[in-house]
């Protein structure tokens, strides 16, 4: 299993058929988004958590809209076996460290298993202990 640190931005939505398009439909080269997760949050907004190219550029870009953004940390797990239960115990040092995490979205990527894990800026340094994660 191999674990690399990454910049995350949440960024709000309205709820509404079309606000994901209308921030996605950017031809600003310094918005560019390497992986996002998106997902209704109840109350009438959408959560959108980015992994930038250009953290600053995203974040002005969604300022300019403007959305409501805040910065995350996350991690990247992967895991080169697919079999059932590869994943079991990934998220274990995370909780036995008291870290929460906000976010974790979980897929098999070309025969890999890739997991997202974001927390809070103030966990990170105990996130990064925790998992052994490289490039915070």
């Amino acid at each position: 299993m191999s674990v690399d640190s990454v910049a995350v931005l949440g960024v709000e939505l309205e709820d509404r058929p079309g606000a994901l398009e209308e921030f996605l439909a950017t031809d600003n080269e310094r918005a560019y988004m390497q992986d996002i997760v998106a997902f209704a949050s109840g109350g009438g907004k959408g959560a959108t958590f980015c992994i930038p190219a250009d953290m600053e550029g995203l974040k002005a870009y969604a300022d300019s809209i403007p959305l409501a953004s805040r910065e995350y940390a996350g991690f990247i797990i992967s895991e080169d076996r697919t079999e059932l239960g590869a994943w079991a115990g990934a998220t274990k040092p995370l909780a036995d460290a008291g870290v929460n995490m906000v976010l974790c979205a979980a897929l098999v990527l070309e025969g890999s298993y890739k997991m997202l894990v974001v927390v809070e800026q103030a966990d990170a340094q105990a996130a990064v202990r925790a998992l052994g994660a490289q490039g915070l």
